[in-house]
């Protein structure tokens, strides 16, 4: 399917891909043939993950406070590692034919690439639109949404049958088909207050691996691609395990029992536990401790660390940090520190914690100094200057 959309696809020159530079698919075809055990290539790998990364932030040039742009981010790193993947096997067997050979399989995902760039675009916009058409202002001045006409030069088919046409925006209908869930989908959408039509189609009409509202579930691919599904349960070799740390717990663990919500450069990482999520839809307060939290695990992930933020366990810590139980604590005063650790270490099985300031002062850092008496090992950083983080680690 990928391949019969590219027939309509023009770049337009708004694809920035460093594998077009000169003699970037020898040197990648190079590190192949000499590592013929590597599962997955480094370079195809950050060169597809930064590309899609770039699609994302065309649209989302600041992170959002619902963290829908975080996780699309995380998502197309993944999408990207299983596409690296099945190019560095496909490289493989066409090194036993030739090196021109190999080329070709190069060339054919790069111009992939142009059309998953554009469908990323498409689809973040369309989560922008749609989160900003459901907000209550919005619903209460324009209750009903149109679907528009394909701008595409060589329109097809499939989208034809909802043009013009007008839903409720808390229509089902919304849920399955949006603008974008067509490979190069150049369709639009827009609020309205006229009266919805009568008669309209109830199909569900997208590409494998478009599935879904994203802005509803957080996904720009969903594992129903062809890259993902024919490859679910991959391992990657030694070599790609050293130089990625966290990149086999992205592409491997359950995406159902976890929501990916942070994969950076750095290879920090942040999977939340989607029953924990379900947890802070049940009233304000659970809202509000959950926004919390779950900033300070963006935190540590954005300064590349491995999060794990748990389901609730009664008497149990919040987060893996690395790996280690930690508990988290976010405080303006310096006056439970040292009782919030006690029970952390003590009550909650945590093995290190990790607290957030509003601001520095003495009392804190002297405070902080206790801890480091009593052998509590702990990390804190400042509201106002997450990129430092400062570590105590006692034995």
């Amino acid at each position: 399917m990928l391949k019969e959309c590219l027939n309509t696809f023009k770049t337009s020159g708004i694809l920035e891909y460093s594998l077009a530079a000169k003699n970037s698919a020898e040197r990648i075809i190079d590190d192949i043939a000499s590592n013929p055990k590597q599962k997955l290539n480094k370079s195809l790998y950050e060169q597809y993950a930064g590309n899609l990364r770039k699609a994302i932030n065309t649209v989302y040039a600041e992170d959002t406070e619902d963290g829908i742009s975080d996780q699309f981010r995380a998502n197309v790193s993944r999408f990207a590692a299983y596409k690296a993947l099945h190019a560095t096997q496909q490289v493989k067997i066409q090194l036993e034919k030739s090196t021109n050979d190999a080329k070709k399989v190069i060339n054919a995902f790069n111009r992939y690439q142009a059309a998953e760039y554009n469908t990323a675009v498409a689809r973040s916009r369309t989560a922008k639109q749609f989160s900003e058409f459901v907000n209550p202002d919005n619903i209460r001045l324009f209750p009903n949404m149109r679907w528009l006409p394909s701008r595409s030069v060589n329109v097809r088919e499939e989208h034809v049958v909802f043009y013009n046409r007008i839903w409720p925006k808390n229509d089902p209908f919304w849920s399955y088909n949006q603008p974008g869930n067509l490979w190069n989908c150049k369709c639009d959408w827009e609020e309205t207050d006229e009266a919805t039509t009568d008669g309209n189609p109830s199909a569900h009409i997208r590409h494998n691996g478009l599935e879904g509202n994203p802005a509803m579930t957080g996904e720009i691919f969903t594992d129903n691609s062809a890259y993902i599904k024919n490859n679910i349960n991959i391992k990657l070799d030694s070599q790609s395990a050293k130089a990625y740390k966290n990149l086999q717990s992205l592409i491997s663990n359950d995406n159902k029992k976890w929501r990916f919500d942070y994969y950076t450069d750095n290879d920090g990482m942040l999977v939340t536990n989607r029953n924990r999520i379900k947890e802070s839809e049940i009233n304000k307060q659970e809202r509000a401790k959950f926004s919390k939290e779950h900033s300070m695990c963006r935190t540590l992930a954005v300064n590349g660390h491995k999060i794990e933020y748990r389901e609730t366990v009664q008497g149990s810590f919040d987060i893996f940090l690395d790996g280690v139980p930690a508990e988290l604590k976010k405080t303006k005063a310096a006056g439970n520190i040292v009782n919030y650790a006690k029970k952390a270490i003590n009550s909650q099985k945590a093995r290190i914690v990790v607290f957030e300031f509003e601001t520095m002062n003495v009392k804190i850092i002297e405070e902080l100094k206790r801890l480091d008496e009593l052998k509590i090992s702990h990390v804190y950083f400042t509201s106002k200057e997450k990129n430092k983080i400062f570590y105590h680690k006692n034995q």
